[in-house]
């Protein structure tokens, strides 16, 4: 794909921005020079959607008169900003947040390597960090995604081949978010300023400023992304000092790059319209400083167009552009040609829809058909041995090979880096549909590519273990313990005990006693770590998933922990153990609970 404007970005720290000439220095304009015209194009929670979709829900937008539009695809999305850049000689994209941790399989067994060549080809200048950035680790974007660093088995968990042949070596352009932070507030995880240069038809340069912001990652209802290590400071406090550099520093075009947003919209807008947003987004507005002339917004997948007035009376735009490259949005806007100030009476903001009726971007359409053309050579990719089935079948007590086996993996991930706080005493899994437990892990080959008797694929082991949460360790006493297990038992509407059964790790052993009314089944003293009592006063240190452990898979006692600590992937957990069963996978013993039956 071609790009049609000047490439004169730069990252640079504010310290740094005097010196590298990116603030011009006071002068007198030419007289006859007249304003300096810069677009803006936006988007955000890309989430790896390379395809076309073809569910409403992430494929559609509905413009002002209801009228539904089918939009998206990375080939068409190229396009539009191929088309939208044309003729502008200071153009500058920008993304809001979540580019990747996309759900597609083609993005999200490669790591989401596909949507990072992507932003490439488009000339992506800068992304602000949402959430999903954050779904794997810090290091993960500052080593991999921004320095193309390997990690893990080449091809497998990173660095796959490209559609030019080439391996993996990172993105083109910076991540930015200025609020979030260790826990101790004394060490952000990136820088939050980004400067690019634009340039007068006379050759003057003048600066516009992203302060790029985040929602907060210590949020357990984000499963994917949450980071109890991390925190994120107040957005209007630091939005405001990050404005107030900037313009200390002489950078008088300052846009907020602001990865939240207000909640849904019972009534949703059209995908320019203002409607319920310009309440919403009220709060927001007046508590930031009006040196900011205009809030780019994400995170909450719909779109909203609105010009409010700021502190100081001016015109400000705060948008949003959807989700999954439904949306680009187009800011206009004209600089004083002396100062480098917005005129704000000049800035635009509209919203457009990327529709499917353009000649789609060839090259970027190539690349997609690549990257679904490898799905099955990466699916195929050898794992583990496997000596017998392992099977979700469960017994009496409700133990099965396959969640023994999860739960296994989740302790093993929790204590790989064991010289680290954070080590856990025992794993609990989730055994639901909803809660990972997939298809069954068998000797005898299926009629994939690749596939042989005795052979565990990537693909196999992902279709195990379908959760793809964060794996945390938290600590419960062995009360609370005691009360998790309780609650695989509870009541239906019809009156009935309905009984989803957990999966622990085999370092655990206990009892229950069907006859027991719910809440009381676990048989007293039976509860066992390592074959020691676990006492109810003794605090232990449980590894799970962050729903599970955040009370929202039915067991609300785990709610109650403390000191969370973050550790890998459930379904990279699960596929890196199987290489390490010593002999080959087998199946393990379902000998961990013991169901004592009414008469016994």
């Amino acid at each position: 794909m071609e790009t049609n404007r000047k490439r004169l970005g730069a990252t640079l720290t504010l310290t740094g921005l005097a010196a590298a000439g990116l603030i011009a220095a006071p002068a007198n304009a030419a007289p006859e020079e007249g304003p300096v015209d810069v677009q803006l194009l936006a988007i955000t929670d890309f989430h790896g959607a390379l395809h076309e979709a073809k569910q409403a829900r992430s494929g559609t937008v509905t413009d002002a008169d209801g009228n539904v539009i089918w939009v998206g695809g990375a080939a068409n999305l190229a396009a539009h900003v191929d088309r939208l850049e044309a003729g502008q000689e200071n153009s500058i994209l920008y993304s809001t947040g979540d580019n990747f941790a996309g759900w597609p399989t083609e993005t999200t067994i490669h790591r989401d390597e596909p949507t990072i060549e992507l932003m490439n080809m488009m000339g992506l200048d800068v992304t602000g960090v949402g959430n999903h950035e954050l779904d794997y680790s810090v290091d993960f974007i500052k080593d991999h995604m921004a320095k193309g660093k390997c990690f893990g088995t080449v091809g497998l968990d990173s660095c796959f081949t490209d559609s030019t042949g080439e391996l993996f070596e990172g993105a083109e352009f910076p991540f930015y978010t200025g609020n979030v932070v260790t826990a101790d507030k004394e060490k952000p995880i990136l820088p939050g300023v980004h400067v690019e240069k634009v340039r007068s038809d006379g050759g003057r340069v003048h600066s516009v400023g992203f302060i790029s912001l985040t929602i907060s990652p210590n949020r357990p209802g984000l499963p994917l992304s949450y980071h109890p290590e991390l925190e994120a400071l107040n957005i209007a406090e630091t939005a405001n000092r990050f404005a107030e550099q900037l313009s200390g520093r002489g950078v008088e075009a300052v846009i907020l790059n602001l990865h939240d947003g207000p909640p849904r919209l019972p009534n949703k807008p059209g995908y320019n319209e203002c409607g319920q947003a310009g309440d919403l987004v009220g709060d927001i507005n007046a508590n930031l400083s009006a040196e900011i002339d205009a809030v780019s917004m994400g995170h909450r997948h719909f779109s909203f167009n609105c010009i409010v007035d700021d502190p100081e009376g001016d015109p400000r735009p705060i948008f949003m552009a959807s989700s999954f490259g439904r949306i680009v949005n187009e800011i206009n806007m004209q600089l004083d040609p002396m100062t480098g100030e917005v005129l704000r009476e000049t800035l635009t903001s509209e919203n457009h829809a990327v529709t499917r009726d353009i000649e789609d971007d060839a090259e970027v359409a190539a690349m997609v058909e690549y990257w679904v053309g490898k799905v099955p050579e990466t699916l195929s990719t050898p794992v583990a041995e496997i000596r017998e089935d392992v099977t979700k079948e469960r017994d009496a007590s409700g133990e099965s090979a396959l969640g023994n086996l999860i739960a296994d993996s989740y302790l093993a991930d929790a204590n790989a880096k064991a010289e680290k706080d954070g080590y856990a005493d025992l794993a609990v899994a989730g055994t639901q549909s909803g809660q990972g437990y997939g298809a069954d892990l068998t000797y005898e080959a299926d009629d994939a590519a690749g596939d042989r008797d005795g052979l565990i694929t990537y693909g196999d082991a992902r279709a195990a273990n379908r959760a793809d949460d964060g794996i945390v360790t938290v600590a419960l006493t062995g009360a609370q313990l005691t009360n998790v297990l309780e609650q695989q038992w509870s009541a239906a509407a019809d009156g009935a005990v309905r009984f989803e059964p957990l999966a622990v790790s085999d370092n655990v052993h206990y009892a229950y006693d069907d006859s027991q009314p719910i809440g009381s089944k676990v048989v007293p003293g039976s509860l066992t770590l390592d074959g020691e009592p676990i006492l109810s006063d003794e605090t232990y240190r449980v590894a799970a998933t962050v729903p599970m452990a955040y009370g929202r898979r039915g067991h609300p006692a785990f709610a109650d922990y403390a000191d969370p600590e973050r550790h890998g992937r459930a379904r990279a957990a699960f596929r890196n153990y199987l290489p390490t069963v010593p002999g080959g996978v087998v199946a393990p013993a379902t000998d961990r609970v013991d169901l004592i039956s009414a008469g016994e």
